[in-house]
């Protein structure tokens, strides 16, 4: 497994990109903060987390209770 969680989304593509395709790691994680390229990446093989996303999603909740 690998998690590619560092400071550019860029990178973090490219190394899950390396690691799933050339060392065939079986399950790679990704952060990315374009919330819009995530079935992209999953396309690829790649699990995508957004942190965007997820507190887009925190906020509408706590914004409609």
């Amino acid at each position: 497994m690998l998690t590619a969680s560092g400071g550019s989304g860029f990178r973090n593509i490219m190394a899950s990109q390396i690691a799933r395709h050339i060392f065939k790691v079986p399950r790679v994680i990704c952060r990315i903060y374009d919330p819009l390229r995530q079935e992209m990446y999953t396309t690829l093989g790649i699990e995508a987390i957004s942190p965007t996303a997820i507190f887009a999603q925190m906020l509408k909740e706590k914004l409609e209770s």
